[in-house]
């Protein structure tokens, strides 16, 4: 049971941020997600941290979970899934996502597999 609650928790939070790092000589936020991948978005891509004076983005944080970007002083929360999904489309994102391997895919690949695999397309 444990080892089932820390796969799903993995699988659910993969796409969360764990790190977050801006530059400013490129004006570059970078993310880390729990995946491993980094993605990087220039500033001026995203709308909420396009305009702000670079004082205030020495306030970024990441939010509960990694989920969003947040500067409290100016009550500005940023999705994190939301920002990538505009950079690289959700078919991309719904695509890494169905290559998720857990034990209740690999287990349900196998009762469909004795059941005669998927059915053919009409």
């Amino acid at each position: 049971m444990y080892r089932r609650c820390v796969e799903r928790g993995r699988i659910d939070h993969q796409f969360d941020a764990k790190e977050l790092c801006y530059d400013p000589q490129r004006d570059v936020i970078a993310l880390t997600l729990h995946n491993g991948v980094r993605i990087e978005h220039p500033r001026a891509s995203l709308d909420e941290l396009a305009g702000l004076p670079q004082e205030k983005l020495a306030e970024m944080r990441l939010g509960p979970q990694g989920q969003a970007i947040e500067i409290r002083s100016l009550d500005i929360d940023v999705s994190i899934l939301g920002i990538n999904v505009n950079a690289v489309g959700y078919s991309v994102i719904q695509s890494m996502a169905g290559q998720v391997r857990s034990l209740k895919k690999a287990a349900a690949a196998r009762a469909n597999g004795k059941k005669g695999g998927r059915p053919r397309k009409s």
